[in-house]
């Protein structure tokens, strides 16, 4: 926190990059759980100066890819919520918005190792090490050599990701539903209120379940996600708004890509009735609710 200097007067940097995320995303599978995440949260809010911006930061090329380091790859769509839904800036390492995963490099084919850093770690630790795993080329296409990335007739700087046939632009800009399109919604969505200058609470929070709250004037936006559970969630929002005498409706506005389309939160436009939400595992779901903030008690202060 000190990087972003004493005050308004004595300004240090504007972005002071906050790896809490990344952290967690490092930890053991055990502790990614949403208590934990919510921990890093608190810690940098309370912590974060009065003048200055958050930001949130989940992957870089010094970290190995989000979807390699989740318990599931199917909550990466979750993941894209929690960082671009939330208030401040959004840094994104290239190829994420795709779900890019690792390419193991080993010992066996050392000629293909350009991060000779991991060297100075020892050769038991050099696979371990390298961050030539989440460097790797981003992937275009399945129909030209080397994923499109370069010429035919030219070399890239690393080995392509072995996932590069399912996995790249081309491929989820066909699908009627993908990361890349799922992630282009969310950043149309924080350009509009209440994403962008609206306020925000975390709302409720266990190990399986982490939700907050979006709002500005009269819209009101709740984020669910079923984080670390194997097993299918029930929720009464009503009990945790203390909204009793009131009916909870919520209308999806965006859903995770691993939801069914014939589910009843599969579809954008649904209404669901908030006092008995059900999330399957890794599911991940933003509700524009028909109540008011001053209905549910979401206070400024």
């Amino acid at each position: 926190m000190k990087y972003y200097g004493l005050n308004r007067e004595q300004i240090g940097s504007d972005v002071s990059i906050n790896f809490l995320m990344t952290y967690y995303l490092d930890k053991n599978i055990e502790e990614k759980h949403g208590l934990e995440l919510d921990k890093q949260f608190d810690d940098w809010h309370s912590n974060l100066p009065d003048f200055a911006w958050p930001n949130w930061c989940f992957g870089s090329h010094d970290s190995r890819r989000i979807t390699s380091r989740l318990p599931s790859k199917d909550l990466i769509d979750a993941f894209y919520m929690l960082l671009l839904l939330q208030s401040g800036t959004s840094l994104i390492y290239y190829g994420d918005e795709i779900g890019m995963c690792d390419r193991p490099f080993t010992l066996e084919h050392r000629e293909e190792i350009l991060d000779i850093t991991a060297f100075n770690f020892g050769n038991q630790y050099v696979e371990q090490k390298t961050r030539d795993c989440q460097r790797t080329p981003m992937q275009w296409t399945s129909q030209s050599v080397h994923a499109g990335f370069t010429s035919s007739t030219s070399q890239p700087y690393l080995p392509l990701s072995e996932t590069w046939k399912n996995v790249n632009v081309e491929q989820q800009e066909d699908s009627s539903r993908s990361h890349l399109k799922f992630f282009r919604q969310l950043i149309h969505l924080r350009r509009q209120a209440p994403f962008y200058g609206g306020y925000q609470k975390k709302l409720f929070v266990t190990k399986e379940i982490y939700s907050l709250v979006r709002w500005l004037e009269e819209k009101v936006f709740l984020l669910v996600i079923n984080i670390n559970s194997n097993d299918t969630i029930a929720i009464n929002f009503n009990n945790i708004f203390h909204c009793h005498d009131k009916i909870l409706v919520g209308e999806i506005i965006a859903r995770s890509c691993n939801i069914l389309d014939s589910s009843s939160i599969g579809n954008e436009g649904n209404q669901i009735d908030l006092s008995n939400l059900r999330l399957r595992s890794n599911e991940a779901v933003l509700f524009k609710l028909f109540l008011s903030p001053n209905d549910l008690s979401l206070s400024c202060t």
